[in-house]
């Protein structure tokens, strides 16, 4: 596939998620009328935990996202590619998801050329369900603001947010 192609396919994408998540909001808009941003908030990362629970989580390392692109480049292709279209079905059919690391996430924006990023991205995105895992440093911020808001009397009333580790995929 051309880097045009490539190109093509994530435009094409970034489309249909734009379509989807605007008509999703829109049906949302009316649920939510007169929810604070804190309650809104709230009820997404709800969603997002509720997602997480139900769904078995498989952590890939790079060598296997790097197989998972490029099955032939493994030292068993046909196992490697019989391997990635069951992660693909069960990603899909919502029994599992591979969450993506920010090491991972990192490594990813290292990836030359563009052709060869556009394919691991697109392996990454097909398995991850848009769900990721924080990086370490909203991680840390996050547990220095509990940590404030749970120690002063002050800030008690602050909302946290339900859990640290889970965020969507950007």
């Amino acid at each position: 596939m051309s880097e045009l192609d490539e190109a093509g396919y994530w435009n094409q994408r970034h489309a249909e998620r734009s379509r989807h998540m605007t008509a999703a909001a829109s049906i949302r808009a009316a649920t939510h009328e007169g929810k604070s941003f804190a309650e809104y908030r709230r009820e997404r990362y709800e969603t997002l935990q509720t997602f997480a629970r139900t769904r078995r989580k498989i952590y890939i390392d790079t060598k296997f996202w790097i197989w998972l692109r490029e099955p032939q480049a493994s030292p068993h292709p046909s196992a490697m590619a019989t391997l990635r279209d069951k992660l693909r079905d069960g990603a899909f059919e919502g029994r599992f998801c591979c969450p993506v690391s920010y090491p991972m996430f990192v490594e990813a924006t290292k990836i030359f050329p563009l052709k060869r990023r556009y394919q691991h991205v697109r392996a990454m995105d097909e398995l991850c369900e848009s769900v990721a895992l924080r990086n370490p440093f909203d991680i840390f911020e996050l547990e220095v603001l509990e940590f404030f808001i749970r120690n002063s009397p002050s800030l008690r009333n602050l909302p946290l947010r339900p859990d640290g580790v889970w965020c969507p995929d950007t």
